[in-house]
């Protein structure tokens, strides 16, 4: 049987060399949103669950972490000593650990070797992309008729579980794959973002004379669920005759765009750092703010 890897795309700056291990070391680097240290592989099916269902990051095997009082946030501490993890260990606990299994087959493990103190140390850094496809578990055991599945979602520097109407809604791999499409937009994660972006959608004024055109402005906020716009430049639209309310004259508003109302997302070829939105519904200004006209004129 020939097996397949999807390419994965990785949406954080990955950990995949010695010199980088060193310099987070003598960092006294702190765990965050992209990254986790264990000093073994006991826990790496459930850190990888929880880095997957998130926005990815590095687990990083074989490093021991105090806490730090002041930000209540592990900080790496030292490398911890033999015996070591092997990829093949690392590679089957992940196997056997999460579900859906090819989750497993998406994450890049890299066997590093650092100094620690006077000898070499083998580290293992699992490279985690964010997984598209609906949410990831980790099960403890096995055998699937006695073992059970939870559900681990990183949050900043802390690993929670997600509550049943969070799975249900994860359970959305339209919605998950377009932010995670988003997320590749948006500069190192960050919001507000000078992302220039592009409604290409029906737009409507009060007065209906609006045709489908342009809207310009800048990414707000990004969540799972919601990407909030701000609207900041406005182009003029084809068909506006004299009287109509003009796109020019709206203030800047920010407008909520559920996820699921996105059906595409892409980079503007003709414009540098620019995003490209198409909605499945129209956009129109009711003389206070943005709103969406759903099928049979509800908004």
């Amino acid at each position: 049987m020939v097996r397949c890897r999807a390419v994965a795309v990785f949406l954080h700056t990955r950990v995949q060399t010695a010199a980088r291990l060193i310099e987070l070391a003598s960092a006294g680097a702190e765990e965050g949103q992209h990254l986790e240290f264990k000093p073994n592989v006991s826990d790496a099916a459930k850190e990888v669950a929880a880095l997957a269902n998130a926005d990815g990051g590095d687990l990083v095997v074989g490093a021991h972490t105090n806490r730090d009082p002041g930000t209540n946030r592990d900080r790496w501490a030292n490398w911890a000593q033999p015996p070591y993890a092997s990829e093949k260990d690392l590679r089957q606990r992940l196997q056997n650990g999460l579900a859906p299994r090819e989750v497993a087959d998406s994450v890049d493990i890299i066997p590093l070797e650092v100094l620690g103190g006077s000898r070499p140390v083998t580290v293992l850094v699992a490279n985690v992309p964010p997984w598209p496809h609906g949410p990831v578990a980790f099960q403890s055991e096995r055998d699937v008729q006695h073992g059970h599945f939870r559900f681990p979602v990183r949050r900043d520097a802390h690993t929670r579980y997600l509550s049943f109407e969070e799975i249900m809604r994860s359970n959305d791999g339209r919605r998950r794959s377009t932010y995670l499409r988003l997320r590749e937009f948006v500069p190192q994660g960050r919001v507000p973002a000078d992302v220039l972006f592009r409604f290409y959608s029906p737009l409507r004024g009060r007065a209906g004379g609006f045709e489908p055109g342009d809207v310009d402005g800048t990414i707000f906020e990004l969540t799972p669920d919601v990407l909030v716009l701000s609207i900041h430049q406005r182009q003029e639209l084809w068909g506006v005759g004299p009287g109509d309310l003009r796109l020019t004259d709206i203030p800047p508003r920010k407008v909520a765009v559920p996820l699921e109302l996105v059906l595409a997302a892409s980079r503007d070829p003709a414009i540098p750092a620019s995003v490209a939105l198409t909605l499945s519904v129209p956009l129109q200004w009711d003389g206070r703010a943005w709103t969406f006209v759903h099928p049979g004129g509800g908004t």
